[in-house]
């Protein structure tokens, strides 16, 4: 699926000389039809103190940009998992030509505010006449006073705080071996600490302490022992520290709590545990949350889970005319993991390139508020929500996804065995028998989500049938293009059949694809949506084969076993709206299930008061195939 937000506010922020006479940092321009980004290095000249001064003279501009994020957070309690692969998240900033001179060749930074701005009203982008919020000294002016950045042109960013980072090291069980061990890093020194057949803590050496395990009787003696071993280590050798963490007495159920001596993001560390056994003797959670927004406009890394991650997206230009693309994923997850708040973003020249002593001027984007509405700032949400059940695709020797869905009348519900609904992991079984040959499989709910919330009515199994089996071989014996068998989705105790199926198992096509003989059909088209309601693409695929023609018994045409995709371009202009997405994402993969495939458009995707082309096409060979097309109207 891919999810198309428009920008909710944007504008841009300048340090501009007017008139060879005087900085223009309070002014906005917050409804002007592009956001202008650039530098000048000694273009213009300011009268200080009755001087006419031009040497070191820089003018600049910073972007700011922000988007909803509701829809997207909706999906991740059905069908987005934000840690899968597939989840990409991408904020597209259009250029638009003019006749001036554009830079290219350089680096922008797009990094999370730490505050929230004003967008404001202003549009005059010549002499910055019109005052207010944002501007390059404040950021918003919600309350009775003005929220200034911390730096001008909320310049100010960084990894470093004033909080910091904390974590945890539990104890589970005490039948602790000289082979456990647990690793705790200060984000300089590392340290290992091992458990050893002793009594006390030892250090070994400046980077390797023990923990004694003798004569301990539960959790919460070996915690104090392990917090002992921490304490040892702060305190080093000729009170040098060692290790620059401080654990506090175990608090109940055997935890000790750990937190960073140095403050900020570098002690965003993760903790390294060496369980040897089963079950697991120790657990963890790993350092996080070492940070603090009192000095900074805007973050440039972070962490998720205890893993380090740049905060901030970079896009080199390296033609005039280039768009702007950052990959803001990092960003999209800390959010909707509740560790930063969505307050937008600020883009700027990186590193270099905003330093330098040289002139870029000007590389100008559409905003929000130019009248053609594909251009304006926009994030790209794109993951795979493809739900496919493959038994009409079944080859030897291959892993095979099946997938079965069960309602009550039209609504979604839950299959139920001995009075209780079949939820979670390996709640049935997938059976794929034909005379004296069986094969089974665990199926489980189908969870796709970010809160391990399961879709109600789907089920997935997968499973592989092998050709090496001798009952197989001798079914390839009979008929070298394959066999029947009968496919049973049944319980765990295998009393109640929930449905059945009869489907083929091939061996391998030798027939050549022919793609004039694929016909796919849309079922529920419409010519016209509206902007408000989600576009449900449903369609058939079939192989109209000639081979049908002759057979003496009735028989409907093979569907075809291919992945279908889309793709969605607006009609006047053939602007990609949703591009082909044939890549790791396959975010416009179509589900099928039966004889269907299906696929959503969510809505506000697609702008009201356009038209649009929509595709369905497949990779044949690595080669593109578009089969079928229809044009729609969104109101």
């Amino acid at each position: 699926m891919q999810l198309l937000i428009t920008a909710s506010k944007d504008t841009y922020i300048t340090d501009k000389v007017i008139s060879n006479s005087y900085r223009s940092k309070n002014s906005n321009v917050g409804h002007a039809a592009t956001l202008d980004l650039f530098k000048l290095y000694e273009e213009s000249g300011v009268l200080d103190g009755g001087n006419f001064i031009t040497s070191d003279v820089t003018e600049k501009s910073v972007l700011l940009l922000k988007f909803d994020y509701s829809k997207v957070g909706a999906l991740t309690s059905s069908i987005l998992n934000i840690d899968d692969n597939s989840f990409k998240a991408s904020l597209e900033l259009t250029d638009i030509s003019s006749g001036l001179q554009k830079p290219f060749n350089f680096s922008a930074l797009c990094s999370p505010l730490i505050n929230d701005f004003e967008e404001g009203f202003g549009v005059d982008v010549n002499e910055f006449n019109d005052l207010g919020s944002a501007n390059f000294l404040t950021g918003s002016y919600f309350g009775s006073t003005p929220v200034l950045w911390k730096s001008e042109g909320a310049n100010s960013g960084g990894g470093t705080g004033l909080v910091a980072a904390t974590g945890t090291v539990t104890v589970a069980r005490i039948d602790f071996n000289v082979n456990v061990s647990f690793i705790l890093s200060d984000g300089t020194n590392t340290i290992t600490f091992t458990a050893a057949d002793a009594a006390g803590a030892v250090r070994v050496s400046g980077t390797n302490y023990t923990f004694g395990y003798q004569g301990v009787a539960d959790v919460n003696a070996l915690a104090s022992r392990i917090y002992d071993a921490i304490v040892l280590a702060k305190t080093g050798i000729d009170s040098t520290s060692d290790l620059n963490i401080t654990a506090t007495n175990p608090a109940p159920g055997a935890v000790v709590n750990l937190t960073q001596d140095t403050k900020g993001f570098t002690g965003n560390t993760a903790i390294t545990l060496n369980n040897i056994g089963d079950p697991v003797k120790l657990t963890a959670i790993n350092f996080a949350n070492g940070y603090d927004t009192n000095n900074l406009d805007y973050f440039t890394s972070g962490s998720i889970s205890g893993t380090p991650i740049d905060l901030g997206a970079t896009a080199y230009l390296s033609h005039p005319n280039d768009n702007m693309i950052f990959d803001v994923t990092n960003h999209l997850k800390a959010v909707l993991k509740n560790h930063i708040t969505n307050n937008g973003f600020r883009i700027g020249f990186s590193g270099s390139y905003d330093t330098d002593n040289k002139t870029r001027f000007v590389k100008r984007l559409a905003s929000r508020h130019v009248s053609n509405k594909h251009i304006a700032p926009k994030l790209r949400i794109s993951f795979d929500d493809n739900l496919s059940d493959n038994s009409d695709s079944i080859f030897l020797d291959k892993a095979t996804t099946l997938v079965l869905r069960t309602k009550k009348g039209i609504v979604s519900s839950n299959l139920f065995a001995a009075g209780a609904q079949l939820i979670n992991d390996d709640c049935g079984k997938v059976n794929v028998s034909s005379g004296s040959y069986s094969q089974s499989a665990n199926f489980s709910q189908v969870n796709r989500s970010s809160t391990n919330a399961r879709l109600t009515g789907a089920y997935e199994a997968s499973l592989t049938i092998p050709s090496n089996n001798s009952l197989i071989k001798e079914a390839l014996a009979a008929d070298s293009s394959g066999f029947y068998v009968t496919l049973k989705w049944i319980s765990s105790d295998e009393a109640i059949t929930f449905s059945t199926k009869k489907v083929k198992v091939r061996n391998i096509v030798t027939s050549i694809f022919d793609n004039s003989e694929v016909i796919v059909s849309f079922v529920n088209r419409k010519s016209e949506y509206f902007s408000k309601e989600d576009i449900n693409i449903h369609v058939t695929a079939v192989i109209n084969s000639f081979s049908y023609a002759s057979s003496k018994i009735a028989q409907s045409p093979e569907n075809f076993t291919g992945i279908l995709y889309y793709r969605v371009l607006e009609l006047v202009s053939s602007q990609e709206i949703i591009p082909w997405d044939f890549g790791d994402n396959q975010s416009t993969a179509m589900s099928s299930y039966g004889d269907v495939h299906k696929a959503v458009i969510k809505d506000g995707s697609l702008l009201a008061n356009y038209s649009y082309i929509l595709e369905v096409g497949s990779l044949v060979d690595e080669s593109l195939i578009v089969f079928n097309s229809f044009t729609f109207k969104v109101s």
